[in-house]
Order: C-alpha cells, then sequence, then structure tokens
C-alpha cells in the first residue's frame, strides 16, 4: 500500500533572530499544504527559527564617563520602550560627545535596525565591533541581517565565529551558525552547532531545527529521533503536531507517527484525515485490524472522505474479505472517477474479479 506522504518544502524559510526583550518579528517562509488531499495534512508550519535575538549589552552602571552621559542614558531608555525612532537624537549626540564610545554606537545601529533601515544598521553594527571587537552581541545582530533575504550566509559565519570564541556557552549563537552552515550545504558543521547548542541548553526549536536538517540530508533515522524529542514541546500546538506526525511518516518511523497522530487527533478529533494517516502508519506496523478501525473512523466523521473508502478496500482486498472490499471500493469510486483514488480503486475492483 502506497501512503500519503506530505511534501518537502521547496523552498526554505529565512528569519532573523533577536533575543526575548527587544525583538523585531519573525519573518518566516509561506505556508504550503499536503497532498493530494490538503485534509488531515493541514498547513506546514514554518520551520522552526533559530531564537529571536535583541542584543543590548548591559552598560556599565551609570553609563559611561564623561560628555554625552544623560543623552547616552536618555536614548537607552528609549531603546527598551521600544521608541526607537525617539533614541536616535540622543544617542547622536552621545556619540557626537564620545565617537569611540563602542555601545552608543551599537544602540543606535539597533534603533535603525529595529526601524528597518537595514542598510544604517550594518554599518553601525560593523562601527560597533571595529570599536570594540568582543561586543557580540553587534555581531549577532549583525549575522541577523546577513541571514535575512538575501541570505549572505558566509558573512554571517565571519561574525558568528568570534562571537562564538568570546561567549562559546550562547546557544542561541550556536544555532545561527548552525542555520549559516546549513544555507551553505555543509550539513556536518551545522550539526556540530546543533548538538552543542543542545548540550547547553535543550529547546523545543532546536531539536525540530535540527530534526529539519537531518531530514533535508536524507539521515532518516536521526532525523526522526530529533523529531520525537520536539514533539512534546508541540503538546497543544496542531500544526506542528500534524507535521511532525507526516515527518516521522516519511523517516518511517511508523510507531512515532501513530503517537503524533494519536496526539493530533486529541488536539482536533473531528478531522477524518488524521485517522487516515494514522491507519496508513499503522498498516505500515501489520496492526491491519487497527488501521481498518481508523479508515471506518474516517469514513464517520465524513462519508464523502474517498481516500478512507479506497485504503479501506485495499486493506479489506488483502485480508481476502472480498464482499466488503468490493463494497468500500465501489463507495470510493462512486464520489469521483477520475482522480487518483478513483482510478485506483477502478483499477482493484478490476483484480478482484
Amino acid at each position: 500500500m502506497t501512503t500519503i506522504e506530505c511534501p518537502t518544502a521547496t523552498h526554505t524559510p529565512r528569519w532573523s533572530w533577536r533575543r526575548a526583550d527587544v525583538g523585531r518579528l519573525l519573518v518566516v517562509g509561506g505556508l504550503f499544504t499536503c497532498a493530494p488531499f490538503g485534509a488531515g495534512c493541514g498547513h506546514a508550519p514554518p520551520q522552526a527559527p533559530p531564537p529571536m535575538l535583541v542584543a543590548d549589552p548591559a552598560p556599565a552602571e551609570g553609563g559611561p564617563p564623561g560628555a554625552g552621559v544623560a543623552d547616552y542614558d536618555r536614548g537607552v531608555a528609549m531603546i527598551e520602550k521600544q521608541a526607537y525612532a525617539e533614541a536616535i537624537p540622543y544617542l547622536d549626540k552621545a556619540i557626537a560627545a564620545q565617537p569611540n564610545n563602542a555601545e552608543a554606537v551599537y544602540y543606535r545601529a539597533l534603533a535603525s535596525d529595529q526601524l528597518g533601515k537595514r542598510e544604517e544598521a550594518i554599518s553601525g553594527y560593523q562601527k560597533a565591533i571595529s570599536l570594540d571587537d568582543k561586543l557580540s552581541v553587534a555581531r549577532v545582530n549583525l549575522a541577523a541581517i546577513y541571514l535575512e533575504e538575501p541570505v549572505q550566509a558566509q558573512k554571517a559565519v565571519a561574525v558568528l565565529k568570534p562571537a562564538l570564541e568570546i561567549d562559546p556557552k550562547a546557544p542561541d549563537i550556536r544555532e545561527n551558525l548552525a542555520f549559516a552552515y546549513a544555507t551553505l550545504g555543509d550539513v556536518d558543521k551545522a550539526a556540530a552547532q546543533y548538538e552543542a547548542a543542545l548540550a547547553i541548553k535543550p529547546a523545543t526549536r532546536i531539536h525540530f531545527a535540527y530534526a529539519e536538517l537531518l531530514f533535508g540530508a536524507k539521515r532518516l533515522d536521526d532525523a526522526a529521533a530529533q523529531y520525537q524529542k520536539a514533539l512534546p514541546g508541540y503538546a497543544k500546538d496542531l500544526k506542528h503536531t500534524v507535521f511532525v506526525a507526516h515527518r516521522l511518516a516519511k523517516s518511517k518511523a511508523y510507531d512515532a507517527c501513530v503517537g503524533a497522530f494519536t496526539s493530533a487527533i486529541a488536539l482536533k478529533g473531528d478531522e477524518p484525515g488524521f485517522y487516515l494517516h494514522r491507519g496508513l502508519c499503522r498498516h505500515e506496523l501489520k496492526q491491519e485490524e487497527e488501521a481498518r478501525a481508523d479508515y471506518r473512523k474516517a469514513i464517520e466523521i465524513n462519508d464523502k472522505f474517498q481516500p478512507a473508502y479506497y485504503f479501506l478496500g485495499v486493506s479489506y482486498s488483502a485480508a481476502k474479505k472480498r464482499g466488503k472490499a468490493q463494497w468500500a471500493l465501489n463507495k470510493a469510486l462512486e464520489i469521483n472517477r477520475t482522480n487518483w483514488a478513483g482510478k485506483k480503486a477502478a483499477e482493484q475492483l478490476k483484480r478482484l474479479k
């Protein structure tokens, strides 16, 4: 029996990241639906992004010494309130008074960044790094811009590697470095960074991103293991739960697939496609009675759900239950004779005769 699978994305969503306290909104790719029916497959969620990053350095107590202190403090206060446009005049005055104040230059770049002034932000972060090459937050935010469209992964790697040397225990830096390496097609280096990030601080999004990397590299057993570790974090997230369930099916982790679709059913029990796909995974486990029960449940929910009739008929046919097989296949044929399920049902009926 051929399972209905959720197709791999044909594009890779891009995003920037910031730490949680002051962050830009995530930018994700468009949603894509599963074939052939859509029902039960739903929309694939965006691939797990690296952590959001708003990196703002903690200023020395009382702010920088000398001229420009008051303006610096006011600018930082505006940044903390997310009043980025209002922060800029104060920070400009602080920089005029102290041109070599790396933190003031950083904050000025951060304000530009949050206002969508990309080139201003890039030059500002670069200037901050030139003034203080250990200002890792400037490196992180600069790399975040490089990881947006148009992606410049090599540049991101170049600014992130020194940041990692400064703070090797920062899982967010390792995540973004992993994403950059993945974009460059270096799966081994990306995997090493995900492994290191997980060793520092396990997180659902890291397991998911790592699983997607491994899945794309066709390392299906390893991918399935990471998807299973991510799944508990999506206990109330239907889209991710269903997406992971389909990934587990494509990775041939059928036991885990059954569990994932069971979780999806717990969240939305009136979706016939979830029962259909759980039945298909049970079929792969040779749990044919349970598979047929799932197909029948899908039909109970929607008596026009053609694929459930087709697969139920195929299952009965394999079990030499001719009458039941003919009934189910004829029902599939009645619903639609011209699509793939109708054509397959017609072929199966010919074989029965």
